[in-house]
């Protein structure tokens, strides 16, 4: 399969960015081929000089072509003050809000919706990432789910919430290998796409 995989994590040092590289492993060692975006790449370095150089535009209709392309987009964020950061609202608005609802036949020709997976990273362990401070966490994340994956057609198998920092050594490989399994099993041929 076709996975595209975006991400918004702004610090190297970020735990979302050690699950965005885990899971990528794990699906190109599956055999499946995987493009990654970077939102928080996008005003800066290599991506800035390569919009410079690029006519104006060429980056919406890259992005636009990948998510048109795949057939499991993986959006993967942290919660910021109950919503979105600015950098995914910039990407949604810029990026999805032009595709067209996401479908495509299915083996039997009937048309099937796109997979889509929502990772939300709110908390500092699987306790706090279920029960935020502000607002219980599904409360949040359930507009954002329905809005970012319902909204342009994609069939919303799952979404989980990771915390943004895992509390021990053992707890991070856990939740690690949690995500590469959840990533391998959404890929599987025989996932029936679920509109929620």
């Amino acid at each position: 399969m076709r996975v595209h995989y975006v991400h918004a994590h702004g610090e190297p040092e970020d735990f979302g960015l050690v699950l965005v590289e885990a899971g990528v492993a794990a699906l190109r060692a599956a055999g499946h081929v995987v493009e990654v975006s970077d939102v928080f790449g996008w005003a800066t370095g290599e991506k800035h000089c390569a919009e410079v150089r690029e006519p104006v535009g060429s980056d919406v209709l890259r992005e636009r072509r990948l998510i048109a392309a795949c057939d499991v987009l993986v959006l993967q964020f942290p919660v910021w003050w109950l919503g979105l950061p600015a950098g995914v609202r910039h990407w949604v608005d810029r990026f999805l809000g032009g595709v067209e609802p996401a479908r495509r036949p299915a083996a039997g020709g009937a048309p099937r919706l796109k997979r889509g997976l929502c990772v939300a990273l709110g908390g500092r362990s699987r306790h706090d990432a279920a029960h935020a401070p502000f607002a219980p966490v599904d409360a949040v994340v359930g507009p954002i789910h329905r809005a970012l994956l319902r909204a342009p057609g994609f069939g919303s198998v799952s979404t989980v919430v990771l915390p943004q920092r895992a509390g021990s050594a053992a707890e991070a490989d856990a939740v690690v290998a949690d995500h590469r399994d959840r990533l391998v099993r959404l890929c599987a041929p025989d996932v029936h796409d679920v509109i929620a």
